[in-house]
């Protein structure tokens, strides 16, 4: 008799920077940010770059926000 195994292996990944180069909107940062973060390994960085004048302001409004919502994270703008 032969029988077939099926073996399920989880990859773990963990990345040392990201870097969010995409759409340049916040509502997208966002989204990509709230799909990706837990790929990121302790003491890792997150950029997000050419951030727009308009989408700054909503940055700097939702910064307290998001620092306890990712409070594993330091998170600010520079």
């Amino acid at each position: 008799m032969i029988k077939s195994y099926i073996f399920s292996m989880k990859l773990i990944i963990v990345i040392d920077v990201i870097i969010d180069d995409g759409v340049h909107e916040y509502d997208t940062n966002i989204l990509f940010l709230e799909n990706s973060l837990h790929k990121l390994k302790k003491g890792g960085y997150y950029v997000v770059e050419d951030v727009t004048k308009e989408d700054l302001g909503k940055w700097e409004n939702n910064l307290d926000y998001l620092q306890k919502k990712y409070n594993n994270f330091e998170i600010k703008l520079i």
